[in-house]
């Protein structure tokens, strides 16, 4: 993540349509010094047939942003006074007609190697002499999408890692350098780079952090590495050292007011709960619901509603209701709309003079068979300003509320923050907070009726006892022996307000969400990555190096090490496989529901079956399993069924292929993706094999290729 926006650079303050020519006569000698650094580095040519020159002056500090447009291809280039490449992009201004797949894995190896190392050469031209680099977030395997790669790392500083970033992205299919990017920083192309000798050392930084923000915070959490776990334990929750340094100077600790985030690490963000209502009933289903269900009229939820004052909604008018359900509960829910365009005391104004818009909207989602509100949420008109007769509110009505409707769940929370007339109450056990069930209100503040509400609360959770807990001095000792201070060049702004380049240590310890209190082990989100397919046993198999390169690609079944070639699949088993190329990681050993239904929709993604085609234990024919390859590939195959005297079949047994798998097995055929045995059989109707499904989808994958 960039700090500074490099592309403000891009931003044109001065256009000046100049050539090459009338540019050697300019008085300008830094602006022609950096033109003629640029085509150097980069090798531009003189077949440019114009320059486009855009600039900006920070008084000691300039920067230009140059561009060459030609018949082919242009070529951006953001330079400051001081030759540092900021940025560098070179795009085609030619169409091209390429041709995508839906399902269109390739074996990119040998071409990632080439552009990794393409990435290598660039940086070594456009970094500055004290300047080196490494690369972050690198791949377990091989990706297997056509995607131009993209590498990022870290610019090192006299040998320091910094936290300045670059980008660069390369060309997959001629391995050519097409966008470059890097953190900027004003000061850093003028003032001297502190010395990288500290005057304290590594340990003594670490001390610093850790006596000084101890480990103390206790509470529950759930396991994020499984969703339907429903025990919640006691955790340590870490300090936010992130936002602390210790100058490697001075040795003192400080908040970091030019907060950097160092996300150096691949992140993948957790499923959100859908809570939403997402599917509208007809009338006719309506009409079936409330036949065989207590789904209450909309007449009643509507005085169910109005009944409580604390919602200040007695005189809306109800414009319209919608009943539906959830894809995740089998309640049936009431989404009711009111209106009102006279509530001028929730607008803070005594009434309507000056002929405003004060149409104002509630919506209010209530289940259908009690009318117990689910969340509510108030629309107001827009305001340039305050209203002209502001009334304070003198009665809070949202503890009423949640005493009413809530009362539950209310008395086993307490009040976690109140800002804004915003309030949040989470959930309290045992002394300790559990912050994933809340309550979050937002009140009026001119009449303290309860605006918005929503609520997140699961009952079925259960909480380990406080007993033979650790003590908060046993985890920061765990904490302690666990992380390290590591030394950075930062960016920080000073008292006197200006941005400066500072020596400073920063708390390195493991990407975790605390320290279980139970027994001190990390609890820790672990993110779904690829995992390349490693086997022991394949030495002597024809097709060992297409299994290698394969596994690389993160494509296989399981990780055992052992790969069965003669085991025959099912379909959640050739579903695995697609899955796995498409850069997941499934073990067909350890397949949880969700990892099951995850597959599924996948494969209904991607149109490799259809949702009346699931038969997770059903064997895979060979010609089954070209269909469901090719299906998603080429749609218009399905097509061709009924052209089966147009369409070539080399195969001796091809009359024992039916209609349906016909044009798949020819295209393959003609795609060279099968060949059949020696006897020229392809033996459709037979189950498919481990080694057979990988010898035709390694054969798929290098013709997806060799079309780069």
């Amino acid at each position: 993540m960039f700090k500074k926006i490099v592309s403000a650079c891009l931003s044109l303050v001065v256009v000046l349509g100049l050539s090459c020519q009338i540019l050697a006569h300019s008085a300008d000698t830094g602006l022609s010094h950096a033109i003629l650094y640029v085509k150097n580095v980069f090798d531009i040519s003189d077949d440019y047939i114009d320059l486009n020159i855009s600039s900006s002056d920070y008084g000691s500090y300039k920067k230009w942003n140059l561009t060459w447009h030609g018949l082919k291809t242009d070529i951006n280039v953001c330079v400051t006074g001081n030759d540092t490449i900021l940025s560098y992009n070179k795009r085609s201004t030619t169409p091209e007609n390429k041709y995508s797949f839906n399902f269109s894995p390739i074996l990119s190896k040998e071409k990632f190697i080439a552009c990794k190392q393409q990435a290598i050469n660039f940086l070594n031209k456009v970094l500055r002499e004290n300047e080196s680099f490494y690369f972050y977030n690198m791949p377990n395997t091989f990706s297997t999408n056509s995607y131009n790669p993209i590498f990022t790392g870290v610019i090192k500083l006299n040998g320091i890692d910094s936290v300045f970033d670059f980008s660069i992205t390369v060309n997959l299919s001629d391995t050519e350098v097409i966008s470059f990017l890097r953190d900027e920083f004003i000061g850093l192309n003028n003032d001297p780079i502190p010395n990288n000798s500290p005057n304290i050392n590594s340990s003594n930084a670490k001390s610093i952090f850790i006596n000084e923000l101890p480990v103390t915070n206790i509470e529950y959490i759930l396991d994020p590495n499984n969703p339907s776990d429903t025990v919640a334990k006691l955790v340590y929750t870490l300090p936010d050292y992130s936002r602390h340094y210790v100058n490697a100077d001075s040795g003192r600790l400080f908040y970091y007011n030019n907060y950097y985030p160092l996300n150096r690490d691949t992140v993948v963000d957790s499923p959100k709960l859908k809570t939403d209502v997402d599917n509208s009933l007809s009338e006719i289903e309506l009409d079936a619901i409330n036949k065989i269900s207590d789904v209450l009229p909309s007449t009643e939820l509507d005085k169910l509603v109005k009944s409580q004052k604390e919602l200040g909604i007695t005189k809306y008018k109800l414009s319209s209701y919608t009943y539906a359900k959830t894809s995740t509960s089998k309640d049936i829910f009431c989404r009711l709309v009111y209106t009102s365009d006279n509530d001028f005391e929730s607008l803070g104004m005594l009434n309507n003079d000056n002929a405003l818009d004060t149409t104002i909207s509630k919506f209010v989602l209530v289940n259908a068979k009690t009318g117990t509100i689910i969340s509510l949420y108030t629309s107001y008109p827009y305001r340039k300003s305050e209203p002209y007769h502001p009334i304070g509110a003198t009665t809070d009505y949202h503890i009423d509320f949640l005493k009413r409707s809530k009362n539950s769940f209310f008395e086993k929370s307490k009040l976690f923050s109140f800002n804004d007339n915003n309030f949040k109450y989470v959930q309290i056990v045992n002394n300790y907070l559990f912050k994933q069930n809340y309550l979050t209100l937002r009140v009026n503040k001119y009449t303290g009726y309860v605006d918005s509400f929503s609520e997140h609360w699961d009952d079925s959770i259960t909480f380990e006892q406080p007993n033979k807990i650790i003590s908060s001095a046993d985890a920061t000792k765990i904490l302690q022996n666990n992380s390290t201070a590591k030394l950075y060049y930062i960016t920080e702004i000073l008292e006197d307000k200006k941005e400066t380049l500072l020596l400073a240590y920063l708390l390195q310890y493991p990407k975790i969400d605390g320290i279980l209190a139970k027994d001190g082990s990390f609890l820790a989100f672990n993110a779904p990555s690829s995992k390349p397919f490693t086997y022991l046993n394949i030495d002597t198999c024809y097709a060992k190096d297409r299994l290698i390169l394969l596994g690389e690609h993160g494509v296989g079944f399981d990780h055992s090490k052992i790969f069965y070639e003669s085991k025959e699949l099912t379909q959640l088993d050739a579903l695995i496989l697609f899955a796995n190329t498409l850069g997941y990681s499934f073990d067909s050993r350890n397949i949880t529901i969700d990892n099951f239904k995850s597959i599924y929709n996948i494969a209904y993604a991607y149109n490799i079956i259809t949702p009346l085609e699931k038969e997770p234990l059903k064997p895979i024919s060979r010609c089954q399993f070209l269909k469901m390859l090719l299906s998603s590939s080429y749609s218009y195959l399905d097509n061709l069924k009924n052209l089966r005297n147009i369409l070539k079949c080399n195969f001796i047994d091809c009359n024992t292929i039916s209609d349906e798998y016909f044009p798949y097995i020819c295209i393959a055929n003609g795609f060279g993706l099968i060949v059949g045995n020696g006897d020229s059989h392809f033996r459709p109707n037979d189950t498919i094999t481990r080694l057979d499904a990988c010898n035709i989808l390694y054969n798929f994958m290098n013709f997806n290729t060799s079309k780069i």
